[in-house]
């Protein structure tokens, strides 16, 4: 919820009352913001999801990280929903300003059925690009660049400063300050989201 009504809403605010008359389209620097909403929507779901799934006390740590899986998995597919509803009608202002008509010449705009309208050429086309876009750079490389740096080169750092400059900082202590963070499932969670979007590509022959 505040991911969606900080970060998303204004995003999805400007694309929707953005003038789409004669074809024009927001520019690199709204695309850019899109695939950094994307990035900061899943590392904040990766939060939310570990300390719920911390709080539930699972006896086994298993348990505690299929319990996080699922709710990663869950939590990203609803992004992944409300973005598209988005792109559906920023697409349908787009093609409708645009003038587009259908395979029978019907204008766009008098389509009234969502399903005809849905699978017109021209919005099969501009949801396919969009989930591309969600797919790649967004999701399949950015957060896998960025992520080494916060989650081991950082805490690393950190840890030998603190090391380096506190005397009492030894044997066990100092270990603990520069060993690697414990294994989680949240690689696998990012598999399966990125499995479905893979998948989702083949649903916009467009």
């Amino acid at each position: 919820l505040f991911w969606a009504i900080v970060f998303y809403s204004p995003y999805a605010y400007y694309v929707m009352t953005f003038n789409y008359e004669n074809g024009r389209e927001p520019g690199f620097i709204v695309g850019f913001a899109f695939s950094m909403i994307v990035v900061v929507g899943n590392a904040i779901m990766y939060e939310v999801c570990a300390r719920i799934s911390d709080w539930v006390g699972f006896r086994f740590k298993d348990n505690r990280e299929a319990c996080y899986m699922i709710l990663y998995t869950v939590a990203c597919l609803f992004n992944v929903a409300l973005d598209f509803v988005t792109t559906y009608f920023t697409a349908e202002k787009v093609m409708e300003g645009l003038g587009f008509r259908t395979y029978f010449g019907v204008p766009l705009q008098d389509v009234t059925e969502f399903t005809a309208k849905f699978e017109t050429y021209g919005m099969q086309r501009s949801l396919a690009e969009n989930t591309y876009g969600y797919a790649f750079p967004s999701t399949f490389l950015i957060p896998f660049l960025i992520e080494p740096f916060p989650t081991i080169l950082g805490p690393l750092w950190v840890g030998r400063l603190i090391v380096r400059s506190h005397p009492e900082a030894q044997g066990q202590d100092a270990e603990d300050w520069l060993a690697m963070a414990d294994m989680e499932m949240g690689r696998y969670a990012d598999l399966l989201l990125n499995t479905i979007l893979a998948i989702l590509i083949f649903y916009f022959p467009g």
